[in-house]
């Protein structure tokens, strides 16, 4: 498992807003956001056309 730096990631975002106020937006969406994975597995199953294919996880 791999932990998220939010303080870096806030960094990386080009903004006018101060990094702080990047770091608080970036912890209410993680706190407020429910992934989908079935949803994403399907998105990168049609990205990479994979679904007429073979393949192991």
């Amino acid at each position: 498992m791999k932990h998220i730096n939010l303080t870096q990631l806030a960094l990386a975002f080009a903004s006018q807003a101060d990094p702080k106020s990047r770091y608080r937006r970036l912890q209410r969406f993680f706190r407020e956001v429910v992934f989908d994975y079935d949803a994403i597995a399907r998105l990168i199953m049609a990205l990479f056309d994979l679904y007429d294919q073979s393949y192991y996880l």
